[in-house]
Order: C-alpha cells, then sequence, then structure tokens
C-alpha cells in the first residue's frame, strides 16, 4: 500500500481542504493529520497489524 500524505491546494473539494492523503495513485481521501508524529502512529500501527496478521498465519 502506498500512501501519500499532502496539503497542496489542489484539491478544493476535500471537505477538510487543504489536508488530505492519496491512497495509491487514483484515491483521495480528507485526512487530519498535520504533524509527522501523526503520520508515524498510522504507520506504526499499521505495520502492527500486518505483523499480527502475518503470524496467525504462520504454523509452528
Amino acid at each position: 500500500m502506498i500512501i501519500r500524505w499532502d496539503n497542496a491546494e489542489h484539491h478544493k473539494e476535500i471537505d477538510n481542504f487543504p489536508f488530505h492523503k492519496h491512497i495509491g495513485k487514483d484515491k483521495v481521501v480528507p485526512d487530519k493529520s498535520r504533524f509527522i508524529f501523526e503520520i508515524l502512529e498510522f504507520i506504526e500501527n499499521e505495520i502492527e497489524k500486518e505483523t499480527e496478521k502475518n503470524s496467525k498465519n504462520r504454523y509452528f
């Protein structure tokens, strides 16, 4: 998954303009993250979810 946070003023239709994120190439969604620690927390949570999912699929 590729996500890019952005506050460029090119998506005026977004509810909390100009703050938004791009998910993949085509999807643009509103986002309230304005500080790097908020974005890093999101990334950390996504990694934890993926790690938990992968550990459940392993056979020991």
